[in-house]
């Protein structure tokens, strides 16, 4: 009779039984990092982002062309009140007399005083403003060589670029200073900084597209000269002279004139030849100055501080009850 050694059944069982155990344990778990990426895929973002708002959540790479995607202009940015409290994003449209104007994604306006800002966005608003007003829109309309048109707040507005003159509409080199202008600026959304409007009632100020200042450009371009008037500025002055000793523009002509009788005082004309007029009566004569009905300085004809009233007067009898203007610096 064979005995049975019920020892050696007994482990032969539970070596079996382990074996089957690991094969059930790995085959209904995967491995670590597939669970991890699995439950990823499957469970929603706790935080969810607005990758429209948010420039930094935008990919990198256009997945098909593994080429860098196109960064969209910024035009929106996230609004603070003083509290910490309230946010919008929003984009600024005007500052005009403290007051601040912002367009929101929905096109509603919102306006309030600059000191119910944080002082980040006051900051950033005197960074731009440059102490003056501000004003922001899309350029619909280009006009002559320095005035255009654009969409302000509720209404068009005329601008006219301060400090530089084009040819007006009649005289030579009129169309390509149009041309030139019309190419840097229509359909695109410019920042004005003005402080006074000019006596046709147009907005009177510096206009920059992104970094680039558009009014001295036109000047280094030949497209317009410096004028004077309501104060000389010396980078105008200085891209006017570059443009003249590269004949750029308008200074290349032999016959070139003043681009209006406001631009300055006739210095920057390259004819300076007499009219018939000036050629009959030689004799000199004593200036015109101009004074306000309620000023108590004179001025040049073109000044900004004319703008309500404009009384001529000879500069002997102005200044026994006027002073001369430090803006306009007439003659004395």
């Amino acid at each position: 009779m064979r005995l049975v050694n019920h020892n050696q059944y007994r482990n032969s069982f539970s070596w079996i039984l382990l074996v089957g155990i690991g094969v059930i344990v790995i085959v209904a778990c995967p491995p670590a990092n597939s669970t991890c990426r699995s439950a990823q895929a499957a469970a929603p973002s706790s935080t969810p982002t607005d990758t429209k708002s948010n420039p930094a959540t935008q990919p990198d790479k256009d997945t098909k062309t593994n080429k860098p995607a196109p960064k969209p202009p910024v035009v929106y940015r996230k609004w603070i009140d003083a509290t910490g409290q309230y946010s919008v994003e929003a984009e600024l449209v005007e500052f005009t007399g403290g007051k601040v104007t912002l367009r929101k994604r929905n096109n509603h306006l919102a306006s309030l005083s600059i000191t119910k800002l944080c002082t980040p966005d006051r900051k950033y608003i005197n960074t731009l403003a440059l102490g003056e007003n501000l004003i922001v829109g899309l350029v619909v309309k280009v006009t002559d060589g320095d005035t255009f048109i654009i969409q302000g707040v509720q209404k068009k507005q005329a601008v006219s670029l301060r400090g530089i003159e084009a040819p007006m509409k009649k005289q030579p080199f009129a169309p390509r200073a149009k041309a030139t202008l019309d190419k840097k600026i229509l359909k695109n959304k410019v920042r004005v900084n003005w402080t006074k409007r000019d006596k046709s009632s147009h907005i009177l100020g510096d206009v920059y597209l992104g970094d680039r200042w558009i009014n001295k450009e036109m000047l280094l371009e030949g497209c317009a000269m410096h004028s004077k008037l309501p104060a000389t500025s010396k980078e105008l002055a200085n891209a006017e002279k570059q443009a003249k000793t590269a004949k750029a523009g308008l200074w290349a002509a032999s016959n070139a004139i003043s681009a209006r009788s406001t631009a300055g005082d006739g210095t920057n004309s390259p004819d300076k030849r007499p009219t018939s007029d000036q050629k009959k009566d030689s004799s000199p004569q004593e200036p015109t100055v101009y004074v306000a009905k309620s000023g108590k300085k004179y001025h040049r004809s073109g000044c900004r501080h004319l703008d309500k009233s404009k009384i001529p007067m000879p500069l002997s009898k102005a200044k026994q009850k006027y002073s001369p203007c430090k803006q306009c610096k007439p003659p004395t």
